[in-house]
This record gives C-alpha cells, structure tokens and sequence, in this order.
C-alpha cells in the first residue's frame, strides 16, 4: 500500500514542480489533433488569403508586387462592406509608408485606408507590442496606445508591456479599432495560448484614455471584433472574460488556452485577389465573380498565407510551422463567439487527484495479490484516466492525463519490482536445494515449471545428437592422464558451446561422448535445423581446434555425429534424492545408432529420415541406405549431412549424382552395373566413403552368394 501512496505524493510534486508539463502538452496536443476532424469549421468566419496565387496574379494584372499599395486594401475593405461583412480584421502591419503607385504618392495611399477604415467599417488593424527595452516610444506609439485603449482598467496579474511598433498616423485617426497581434509560444514553438489582454503605461502627452489614468488596457485582435457584439465583459476584479452570458475560460494574466479542436481543420478561405477583381468589377459595374452571399453577416480575417510571408507557426493541429498567423487569429476569434475556450484544471485539483489514484493503486495492490490480476486492475485505471482526459478536451477542459499516467505506472513499475525480488530470492532457495545434483539448464526449468519436479515427464517431438571421437580408445592408451584429460576438455569444451549457442541442452558427457538435445526443455521451433547448423558449427569449430592441439604437442582429434528427430519423453529421471533431466525412447536409441554406422559408411555425419524431411533443401544430404537395426522390423532410410545449401560447389554436384545414379541401381538389384557405378564414383573420388562401403558389401554379397536385399541389417547396436 505504501508504494501507491508514495507514487501519488511523488508524482504530485512532480506536478508542483512542473516537470511533466512538457510531456503533458504532447499528449494535450494529441487529444485535439484526435477531435478536430469530427468537427466542422464554423460558418460566421472567412479569411481572405493573400496566397501565393494572389500574390502572382495582382502582380500580372495590377504590376503590383507585394508589399501591395494600400489602396488596394482600402478597395479590398471598403467591398467587403458593400457585401456585408459584420467586420474585417487585417492581421497586417501597416507600418510605415505604404508602397507606392502610378496614381498615389505614399502618403494619400494611407489617406485613402485611413477613408476606407472611416466610412467602410467596423475595421480592426492588427500592431504589435513592445517590452521594456532601450527603445524609447515614439509619441506615434502613444497616440496608438491610446486609440487601442479600452474603457477598463488593467490589474496587476496583467502581462505589461512598454510601447507598441506604431502603425501610419492616418490610419490612427480613421476612428478604425486596433488589437494587438502577438504571438505567444511555447519553448517548443508551438501556439497553445493566445493573450488576450494586455496592460501599457499612458505617456503624458496622450492621456486621454476612457477613464483616465496612467495604465491602459489593451485588447488583442480578436477581442477588439468581438467586443463590436456587445456581449464581451470584462471582470476587473476577478481577472476573467466572459461572453454570452458564461466564462469563457481566460486566465488571471490575460491568456486562454485556444480550442483548436472546437473548430476543425480549415475555415472558409477565399484567395484575395479574388476579392480585388470582384472589388474592381463592380466599380466598373461588372458583375463580381464572388457573390455577396459569401461575405454577408460574416467575420473576415485578412492576412497572408503565402509562404514567402513568413507569417506561420505551429499549432497543436499541425507541425514544422506550416499554419498561417491569420487562421490562428480565427480560431481565436471562433473560442470568443461561439466556442470559448479550454479551461485547465488548477495543478492544487491535479494533485489530490493523483494522490488519490495513488491511494487507490495502494488498495487494489492489498487485494489483488496476483501480479497479472492487478496489472490488469492498472490497465483499467489507465484506459479510464486517457478517456476521462479526452472527454475532458472534448468538454472544455485540459485535465493532464501524464500526471496519472505517471502514478498508475510508477505503481506498477514499482509492485513489478517487488515481485521480481521476491521471485528471486524464492529462485535462490530453488537452485540452492537442486544445483548439487541437477544440471544447471535443468534447474532455469524447475524454476519456471514447478510441475517438472515430478517424475514422468512429457512426449515430445525432440532432435537429439550423439557426437563421439575417433579413436578415444587408442589415444587414452598413448597420452599420460593429465595431458587426456587435458585434451577431452578442450574437445568437450568447444563443441559443447557450439551445441549450447544453437539451443541444445547438454544432456549428458559419456565418456569422450556427448549427448545433445534440441527442443527440451525449453520449445525450440526448428529443432532439427538448429542441430543440424550445430553439428557442421562444431565440426569447422573442431577444424580450428586442431590448429591449437597441434601448437600444445596434442594429437588431432576427429569426431563422428549421428542426429535423429522424433517422438521422445524428457523429463526427470532418477530419485527423490538424485535425478537428472535426459530423453528415452527409439527415436534416442536410433541417433546413437546412426553416429555408429558412421564407421560402415565413412562418413562423419549421418542423420534420421525425419530429421532429413524437416530440413527442406536449406542444406545438401545424400541418401545412404535402407537400414533395419538390432531388435527392429522395419527398416529406415538414412542420410548423410554434407553441408549448407548455399555451399555447394561443382564437385559436390558432380559426386552426388554420380552416387545417386549407383544406390539406384543398387536398390533396383543390378548389381554388376552397380559395382561400375560405385567403382566410377572411386576412380574420381577415391576418397568417397559411402561408395566404398558399397563396393565392399557388394564383394561380400557376391562372394557369399548373398540374397540381393538393398536393406543393410545391422546386428550389433
């Protein structure tokens, strides 16, 4: 119970402290990106874009580059009024003199957008303001300020700043309204916050605010339009926002956290030099190619979305800064109409939350004693915190789902590490008790499968391997024992850590032998391959070894394999006191078999039928002979293991169907054409064990006047 409480209580400091916002904005981020496109984008809302298209098109049929003169926004504005537009915001900086043209100078292209601003509103201009810094302001700031001023009056949590970039003086006298336009981003540049309102200081000269006094109040963009409704209250007192009769979610400093999901992808979007040809068509008296119903009792943002305009950011709706500014400032003008915006839940409620899921974490771990059972407990608190955080957003609200991630995992985390201890030290008393008399390999078994301590075991489909050296009789009779003993433990040493890095279990050493199986304990798909790459592994690994045997003053050893796959029991075998984990049966008996008729074939690596099937053509084997051992009626076919697929050269081709050609006619019983045959495949590989084994037993047959039976019988095991 105390490793939920105290994941809770840590994780709450977390939250006091601030270390998971990052992740949490992600995952915040995430939640609209999901919920955005089951909505649509409002209707009361267009923007006027000055894309790339535009762009292009007033320069061809105007000759104006961008910037464009202002004369073209004051039609631009002064047609939208005409069609009916409720307001135009221009998400612009019309600082400085505007460019020039053939007709106007400068100057009277202010004039005339001031004019337009005056007779063809409401009109909202965007500017941009200023912290403290070794710029003085200008009085053109002032005087700005002072148009830009609400009627109320700052408070102190208010985010102050010292003067704004003036826009052209005509324009400040146009009675048009102006909204600051500041972007507001995270560390990692993205937009999730706007501000909203703003405190500046009066400058002497310029006092004349509504109310007097030494502070201004200054509204964004967006809050200048949509105080034109009449709705938008500002609460001095409590440092909030309301609109249509409800709080519409801004902070004590001024900010809100935009709903970006509230609004969909994409709003209304015509290109701007769409709206200038239809401006210049009905001063001609041309009928526009837009219609008026596009624009009428519809707020219009204007701004450019050209990439050359380099007014673009991130939001949590897109990435790599692809968004344009202006379509931020109608998500922020849509929160403030329709939709509000999202309220997040104060880090003091966050908390007791998270100490309380914690708590509940602590009793599920008292109840649950089963470590899958309370996992899947935690699963269901997980699911139930990500929908209670979607449903959240969905809802208004940014309820962080890290903070509860983060208790719920800590707490597994932690309970899974408990476990594991506990499951360790219960794996020491097992390996304690049964190290002394059970193979390693055996005791990771018992460990995981408390059933295998029993007697009896299991059947299973296995590959077992029987590896022996030639000539161990002869070599223990001309070594010393230390220098035997010296060279079998490099032997069994080598080859038994090939055989392990495939997968086989050490069975068991019998004398200079060893014993190998594959597929148990522990489940091994391809057994039979895995034993197969094993065995010519461990004879190149025996090829090196032999190198260094020779550099000690040791003999040079070879070996014989036989590898046989089939139905087989392991399990433990011995007695209460004593066991060992081994496999019994035929299919065991065989592989011993077949390592032993390595002698009558001259081969180094014979394998099972079986085991033959189920390695494909993935490596080369020829087919040795029909065989019926000791104490068994039917016969089987067995193979030889030459070597990978993959390496077969031409004279390994040209052997085999030489071999093949000659077992063929050995098998159909002609046998004078077979002792040709074989005795081909000598005279070009004289070397060829198998064939010369051939040759022998068909000398015996015909000298014994022999029954011509293909099978070979083998008497002795």
């Amino acid at each position: 119970m105390a490793l939920g409480t105290a994941g809770g209580a840590l994780v709450a400091l977390l939250v006091l402290a601030g270390a998971i916002e990052p992740a949490e904005r992600m995952v915040l981020d995430g939640w609209q990106r999901l919920l955005a496109p089951g909505t649509s984008p409002p209707g009361d809302i267009v923007v006027v874009a000055i894309d790339q298209a535009s762009l292009e098109k007033v320069q061809q049929l105007l000759g104006h580059r961008y910037p464009w003169p202002r004369q073209l926004f004051a039609l631009m504005l002064c047609y939208l009024h005409r069609a009916g537009a409720r307001a135009v915001l221009f998400d612009l900086f019309f600082e400085g003199p505007s460019p020039g043209s053939d007709e106007l100078d400068p100057r009277h292209q202010d004039e005339q957008l001031a004019r337009a601003a005056g007779q063809c509103g409401p009109a909202v201009f965007a500017y941009k303001l200023r912290p403290a810094d070794s710029t003085p302001p200008s009085p053109l700031s002032g005087k700005l300020l002072a148009r830009a001023a609400l009627a109320a009056r700052p408070w102190p949590r208010l985010r102050r700043f010292a003067r704004a970039d003036p826009l052209v003086e005509p324009l400040l006298d146009s009675g048009a309204r102006f909204g600051f336009a500041n972007a507001r981003p995270d560390r990692d540049g993205v937009i999730r916050k706007v501000l909203l309102l703003a405190g500046a200081p009066a400058m002497p000269a310029t006092s004349t605010r509504p109310g007097g006094g030494s502070e201004y109040l200054l509204a964004s963009l967006a809050l200048q339009a949509a105080t034109l409704t009449g709705q938008i209250t500002i609460d001095q007192r409590g440092g909030s926002l309301r609109g249509q009769g409800r709080d519409l979610g801004m902070e004590a400093d001024g900010s809100a956290w935009i709903a970006f999901s509230r609004i969909g992808r994409e709003f209304t979007t015509i290109p701007a030099a769409n709206v200038l040809i239809s401006a210049l068509q009905q001063q001609q008296g041309i009928l526009p190619v837009l219609s008026a119903d596009i624009f009428r009792d519809r707020w219009v943002l204007v701004g450019v979305t050209a990439a050359a305009g380099y007014d673009r950011t991130t939001t949590p709706l897109s990435k790599g800064g692809n968004t344009p500014g202006v379509y931020v400032q109608a998500a922020v003008l849509d929160n403030l109409l329709r939709s509000g915006f999202l309220n997040r839940v104060g880090r003091p409620l966050v908390m007791l939350l998270v100490v309380l899921l914690g708590l509940v974490v602590a009793v599920l771990g008292r109840l649950l004693h089963n470590l899958w059972w309370f996992s899947l407990a935690v699963l269901v608190l997980l699911l139930g915190w990500t929908a209670a955080s979607l449903g959240a957003v969905a809802a208004g609200w940014l309820l962080d789902p890290v903070a509860g991630w983060s208790v719920l995992l800590l707490s597994l985390v932690a309970l899974v590490t408990a476990s594991a201890q506990r499951e360790r030290r219960a794996r020491r008393r097992v390996r304690s008790l049964f190290q002394f008399y059970l193979d390693p390999a055996v005791v990771r078994r018992l460990l995981s499968e408390q059933d295998a301590l029993e007697l009896g075991g299991e059947a299973r489909t296995c590959t077992v391997l029987f590896a022996d050296l030639v000539g161990f009789t002869s070599l223990s009779e001309q070594l010393e024992p230390e220098r035997l003993v010296e060279l079998l433990n490099l032997y069994l040493g080598s080859m038994t850590e090939v055989f392990l890095q495939h997968g086989g279990f050490l069975d068991k050493y019998i004398g200079d032998a060893i014993m190998v199986v594959f597929g148990a304990p522990l489940q091994l798909e391809r057994h039979a391959r895995a034993a197969c790459q094993a065995t010519l592994e461990g004879l190149g690994r025996l090829r090196r070894l032999n190198d260094e045997l020779a550099a000690r003053g040791l003999p040079r050893l070879s070996c014989r394999v036989g590898v046989n796959t089939g139905r087989m029991v392991v399990g433990n075998v011995g007695s209460r006191t004593r066991g060992n984990y081994t496999a019994l049966g035929d299919a065991v008996n065989l592989a011993a078999r077949l390592e032993g008729l390595n002698r009558v074939f001259g081969t180094l690596v014979i394998i099972g039928p079986e085991t033959r099937r189920r390695l494909g053509d993935d490596f080369v084997v020829r087919e040795l002979a029909d065989i019926r051992v000791k104490g068994k009626q039917r016969p089987v076919t067995i193979y030889e293991l030459l070597g990978p697929a993959d390496g077969l050269l031409e004279s390994d081709r040209q052997r085999l169907e030489m071999f093949a050609r000659a077992l063929r006619l050995y098998g159909e019983g002609r046998h004078d054409a077979a002792r040709e045959a074989f005795a081909a495949v000598l005279e070009v590989f004289p070397d060829d064990g198998p064939a010369r084994a051939y040759q022998q037993r068909l000398s015996q047959q015909q000298q014994a006047s022999l029954e011509k039976d293909p099978v070979w019988v083998m008497h002795s095991k």
